[in-house]
């Protein structure tokens, strides 16, 4: 009897350990952290934290907090597309609210909590197939919500175990993290990807090669957009609809005296090529653009990054610029905007832009000593 007993005991403890482990990790890791606990620490930490939950995605109630916890001068809107603009390229406080903005609805959503801070300049990246007539971006919006389960589950626990089997987490880190906390918060964060203190994302695993690349030498992008898949859908006209919303979204942000630069967030070469060769395919870009300027709606394309100076060896993938290539980018529009010049100095920019040429991060020890790797496999010398 006492011989099953004993069994039995063990078997419950190694069960309970089995349990027990990944929880306390989570917790340790900070993954299950309040998220205006993660604003308040990030923005009262004198060292940089980068907030990457593995577990939530709650970039829209995060970016609002982050938003209402700052006194930024210059807010840069849009999709994921813009969240390469750092607080180092401004003279004045800086918010990066990429990602808050993934529809011309979400736009309108966020809007009041932007007006509200009062910020002398929104500088927003316009997607194109925002305007689609086949697609119907403007009814998507998103769940307001404080914490999405923030409690474990029986989910986390595979998700664990899941990370451990492909190598995302090793027994070292979770040791580490167990005994002495994260340095940073959420799962992500171990590797320092995530969310810096201005809201600007990092993609250090890509860039130092420990984690691969799904768009290598920019096939996966080629492949889609020759397809006409998802955003990439093929279209000949603009919905007017979809431009009336966004021209009272502009008109919104005037009305309340805050400046809005608009600009085309850049594709690397061969995307763009591609995008020119398939223009017939492609059709409602140009009527976009043509119904913009009709409705005395000024913006910047940089859709060829080449106008800037940049290449692909600055690209992230096929649809994200990197850091320098948003320098150059920022660069160019404090040359051309009035509104722009006293927030940049610009002659620092450039010293920076050339000394990091084709790179798509500027190095940061705060965020990794590893050297960028050519982690698209173009030939780039890095």
């Amino acid at each position: 009897m006492k011989k099953y007993l004993k069994i039995y005991f063990l078997s419950l403890s190694f069960f309970v350990l089995i349990g027990a482990i990944p929880i306390i990790f989570l917790y340790r890791s900070g993954e299950y952290l309040l998220l205006n606990n993660v604003v308040t620490k990030q923005r009262q930490s004198i060292r940089k934290i980068i907030y990457g939950a593995a577990l939530f995605d709650q970039k829209h109630h995060y970016k609002r907090l982050l938003l209402e916890a700052s006194s930024s001068r210059i807010v840069t809107l849009g999709s994921s597309r813009v969240m390469q603009f750092r607080q180092h390229m401004f003279l004045e406080e800086f918010i990066n609210m990429g990602g808050a903005m993934g529809s011309i609805n979400q736009g309108a959503l966020i809007a009041p909590s932007i007006i509200k801070k009062k910020p002398d300049i929104v500088i927003l990246g316009l997607d194109f197939w925002w305007f689609n007539e086949k697609r119907n971006d403007p009814n998507r919006i998103y769940i307001k919500t404080k914490n999405m389960n923030a409690s474990p589950t029986p989910y986390h626990l595979l998700k664990f175990y899941e990370w451990l089997l492909d190598g995302k987490i090793n027994f070292k880190e979770i040791q580490k993290t167990i005994l002495f906390g994260g340095t940073d918060i959420g799962v992500a964060s171990l590797e320092k990807e995530g969310y810096g203190p201005d809201g600007s994302y990092y993609n250090t695993r890509i860039l130092i090669g420990k984690k691969q690349s799904s768009d290598s030498q920019f096939n996966k992008t080629l492949h889609e957009i020759e397809s006409g898949n998802g955003r990439y859908a093929f279209g000949l006209l603009a919905n007017e609809q979809h431009v009336k919303k966004f021209v009272q979204l502009i008109r919104l942000f005037e009305k309340n005296k805050i400046n809005v630069i608009i600009f085309f967030p850049p594709f690397p070469g061969d995307v763009n090529d591609l995008f020119e060769t398939m223009g017939g395919t492609y059709q409602y870009v140009k009527d976009l653009k043509k119904k913009l300027y009709e409705s005395n709606i000024q913006f910047y394309d940089y859709t060829d990054a080449s106008i800037v100076g940049s290449n692909d060896c600055e690209f992230l993938d096929g649809l994200h610029g990197g850091e320098v290539t948003y320098m150059r980018i920022l660069n160019d529009l404090s040359r051309k905007s009035d509104l722009l010049k006293n927030f940049v100095d610009q002659k620092n920019l450039q010293k920076t832009i050339d000394i990091h040429e084709g790179k798509a991060f500027v190095p940061d020890d705060e965020i990794t000593s590893n050297r960028e790797i050519d982690f698209l496999h173009l030939g780039c010398n890095k």
